[in-house]
């Protein structure tokens, strides 16, 4: 049992939510042990927005939004995740 520090961080949005990456490294040696894409689905807003109100609230001088390029692993894993949730709904019955 090995103590693990996880570092997330926003790495890409579309209309409708924002995907992080997170980074598990052991404290011991500072090895990344695993790393997960997670995406956060925004209601009743735009995900822009969202990035948006969060630098206002960093209160810094550079509040300009620079949305990064989407790239190659994170496209592959939306793609299998779009891919797979397809295939849930097909097993359960539920129309496309």
């Amino acid at each position: 049992m090995r103590p693990f520090l996880v570092r997330t961080k926003l790495i890409w949005w579309d209309s409708k939510s924002l995907y992080f990456e997170q980074r598990f490294e052991t404290l011991h040696d500072g090895f990344i042990r695993a790393i997960a894409f997670s995406r956060n689905t925004v209601v009743n807003a735009e995900a822009e927005e969202v990035v948006r109100k969060c630098l206002e609230n960093q209160k810094t001088d550079d509040n300009d939004i620079k949305k990064p390029e989407l790239r190659e692993d994170l496209k592959n894993w939306i793609e299998f995740d779009q891919s797979n949730s397809n295939y849930l709904k097909v097993e359960r019955g539920v129309e496309l």
